[in-house]
């Protein structure tokens, strides 16, 4: 099948796999109306299903969240009916459905449909919250005491399972399991709880060790989750893929440290004055700073100017919308005389980066 579509021209493709995702929306809607005669009929109930979502995990072969998807947006289909008409014409996608229905009412549905057509997700949860406040919410630092993975055997109360299959989030719990299936004494209990505790034959107290962390729960205004985002989105290249909160709140909190801590100031002068003294000694006057080098201001101004937004545009003239993973990229390349200057320079994510060096200077070779 790929070698039959390898011989489809650019456009050719584009315009099928438009087709074909209309004809899977097409197909979708069909589906949804479908599930919901067959709850009308109770046909799950006389095939042995014990419910519609156990139909079509177990009937279907549907995974928990897209059966919990469809299920949903079908009887949100049956109570509002225009709700179909959205998803035909594309204006809502069936998980905003599927989201938006545990606030859709009577009262609410021209406002709330109008509200979330043509919106993002996140904007969609920022909607739903203002259907479904919640009183302020207590900040609150708990320490907690996570299981360790092992692969070693366990038994709790009377039960064989692998160590740490199930993570234990509270050492409130880890105690409670401890003295439940009798732990030796409170010092090996403790050991445990360090992380130190070895098992010893007979022992029925879980074996996996745990480690000492701290839980966080608080609330944010949302400039503060735009601030997160644009962190995330400047310091994408210092951060894991997919980074935790814990990543970049420990990002942030070392920058800050290391700008405004006096003893890692002091520390890095020092480190500084040597570094100018080596450079200093080996300098070379004739010799230049490479053609790639972009001054720190030159980069700031392709930031500002192109709005921290990837700027490549396609052939049918939309701009690319990534702002993450976003690199400093020559248009001429330097390799064929490009200069590091302002109006030779643009933003562009890595994706986009990669696709245009391979378009002007070839595919890497390995």
């Amino acid at each position: 099948m790929s070698d039959l579509l390898r011989v489809l021209s650019d456009s050719e493709l584009l315009v099928r796999t438009r087709e074909l995702a209309a004809l899977e929306r097409a197909v979708t809607l069909r589906l949804l109306l479908h599930l919901n005669e067959i709850e009308r009929r109770q046909l799950h109930l006389e095939r042995g299903y014990s419910s519609m979502f156990d139909y079509c995990t177990s009937g279907l072969g549907y995974s928990e969240p897209a059966a919990f998807r469809r299920i949903r947006s079908a009887r949100c289909i049956a109570r509002f009916p225009q709700v179909y008409h959205l998803l035909e014409s594309n204006q809502v996608s069936l998980n905003s459905i599927a989201r938006v229905a545990r606030v859709l009412t009577e009262d609410n549905q021209d406002v709330l449909l109008a509200q979330i057509r043509g919106r993002s997700q996140r904007e969609i949860e920022v909607i739903i919250a203002e259907y479904e406040p919640l009183t302020r919410i207590r900040d609150v630092v708990q320490p907690i005491a996570v299981r360790i993975s092992s692969t070693l055997p366990t038994k709790t109360a009377g039960k064989s399972e692998s160590a740490g299959e199930n993570l234990d989030l509270m050492s409130s719990a880890c105690r409670a399991e401890s003295e439940s299936v009798g732990c030796p004494d409170a010092s090996a209990r403790n050991a445990c709880e360090k992380g130190d505790y070895f098992p010893r034959e007979g022992d029925s107290h879980p074996t996996s060790p745990v480690e000492r962390r701290v839980r966080f729960h608080f609330s944010t205004s949302e400039s503060f989750q735009q601030k997160l985002d644009k962190v995330k989105s400047l310091a994408w290249h210092r951060l894991p893929a997919n980074p935790s909160l814990e990543n970049v709140f420990e990002l942030v909190m070392d920058a800050y440290i290391e700008m405004h801590d006096p003893v890692t100031r002091h520390e890095r002068r020092v480190k500084r004055a040597k570094r100018v003294a080596e450079a200093t000694a080996l300098a070379n006057p004739s010799e230049k700073a490479p053609e790639r080098f972009i001054p720190a201001a030159v980069r700031d101004a392709v930031f500002a100017r192109d709005g921290n937004r990837c700027a490549f545009v396609g052939s049918d003239g939309r701009r690319c919308e990534a702002t993450v993973s976003l690199q400093v990229d020559h248009i001429v390349p330097v390799a064929h005389g490009g200069a590091s200057t302002l109006d030779n320079l643009r933003l562009l994510c890595a994706h986009h980066n990669r696709f245009e060096a391979g378009r002007l200077i070839g595919p890497r070779q390995i």
